[in-house]
């Protein structure tokens, strides 16, 4: 996440019960609903290519959750299977932001790499 951008984080101190939180910011939810779906093609001997869709969000209680409020990355990425590990870059990019509510035709910028955040790791993510 870049730093300009709000954090998916409730609004609020959650309220968990055996924890003080008085006084104390506490950043959080207690209901967090996340997931992937990726699809991995192996070409060649030592490439490979992935496509992928990221999604989710916490609340401060599952009675909170709402559909309009789940964060929506979508991406895709290259892979160098070694024999020691793959190494991975993944490209991606906000599909749908629930803090502003707009999909990522609202607000793609014509300078195509403020719309793209990579990663690059060192084994596969799962």
């Amino acid at each position: 996440m870049r730093s300009q951008d709000p954090e998916l984080i409730p609004e609020g101190t959650p309220r968990v019960e055996g924890i003080l939180t008085d006084g104390i910011n506490v950043k959080g939810g207690t209901f967090l609903m996340e997931g992937s779906v990726e699809w991995r093609n192996r070409f060649l001997e030592s490439f490979g290519s992935a496509l992928f869709i990221d999604y989710g969000n916490t609340w401060l209680g599952y009675k909170r959750f709402r559909f309009d409020e789940v964060a929506i990355g979508i991406g895709f990425g290259f892979r160098l299977y070694t024999q020691v590990a793959p190494f991975r870059i993944d490209f991606g990019f906000k599909f749908y932001n629930p803090v502003s509510k707009k999909y990522i035709w609202d607000t793609w910028d014509k300078r195509i790499l403020k719309n793209i955040e990579f990663h690059f790791g060192i084994g596969e993510a799962f």
